[in-house]
């Protein structure tokens, strides 16, 4: 990591090569030798085509080694049963560094509590559990509906294609993020911009969000926006105080032991 100037965000160096993705017609998987089924494979998503894939591997392999993909080598799992006994035996099978399939570019990663094991997961986890709690919940209710509704409304009803996934879903995550949140909702779709270029980079999922490398290197850090923006000295008032994640941002609200390295309580928080 390269030295960075007093109020920059430090810059990383992803200089690597690119996850070549496969590309074409997906085979019949009832006719692939079983090492070589890639349950990796984009293109099996990409075109809703994963489930013959999958019974495949649960009914033959259900505990499949893949020794060759873009992303390398790599065990998948694929049974209820053994998916319990992965998700429950975290002493084993961890969660940290990441959870996504490729590397990150130079082993940088930027800490998140998905990818993280307990005590830790479960110590942030209960620092934000109160926003959506049951009362909250009642209390968001509204804004909930009136985002599904004035957003389905907006639709295309005259037999026009549309993406659903940006339209609907992103939307309305964005939405709810932006109100839990207390970020202002007209530069929403930050939020999903921040979150692409930080864990979906090429080099990690194969997938191009086309974002330029120079803002990758300055995103993808320890410090994330939503923490520069959300706590410190001169976060903006808050709205909503009780029904907000950016309340619990506060010296008293943060786990034992989340600041990272180089930061104050006054500019980072683990809750962010």
């Amino acid at each position: 990591m390269s030295e960075s100037q007093p109020g920059d965000e430090p810059i990383i160096n992803i200089e690597g090569p690119r996850v070549s993705l496969p590309e074409g017609d997906l085979p019949d998987p009832a006719t692939l030798d079983l090492e070589t089924l890639d349950p990796s494979d984009s293109r099996l998503f990409q075109n809703d085509a994963w489930r013959p894939w999958f019974e495949r591997l649960r009914a033959e392999d259900p505990v499949h080694y893949t020794p060759d993909s873009p992303f390398g080598p790599y065990w998948s799992v694929t049974s209820h049963a053994d998916i319990m006994q992965v998700e429950s035996h975290h002493d084993v099978f961890s969660s940290f560094p990441t959870i996504v399939i490729g590397d990150s570019p130079n082993g940088q990663y930027i800490e998140n509590f998905i990818a993280m094991d307990p005590p830790r997961h479960e110590q942030q986890r209960k620092t934000v559990a109160g926003v959506v709690a049951p009362h909250n919940l009642v209390t968001l209710e509204p804004v909930i509906r009136g985002h599904a509704a004035e957003i389905l409304d907006g639709l295309p009803d005259g037999g026009e294609t549309f993406d659903w996934v940006d339209s609907v879903s992103i939307e309305l995550t964005t939405r709810m993020l932006a109100t839990l949140f207390d970020f202002p909702f007209e530069d929403r779709r930050k939020l999903t911009y921040w979150s692409d270029i930080s864990i979906g980079s090429p080099e990690k999922t194969g997938a191009d969000q086309g974002h330029p490398a120079e803002e990758v290197q300055r995103r993808a850090c320890r410090t994330s926006p939503i923490r520069s923006w959300g706590c410190g000295p001169n976060a903006r008032r808050r709205t909503r105080p009780d029904a907000t994640i950016s309340s619990p941002c506060s010296p008293t609200a943060r786990t034992p032991g989340t600041w990272p390295p180089g930061h104050s309580n006054s500019s980072a928080t683990s809750c962010c």
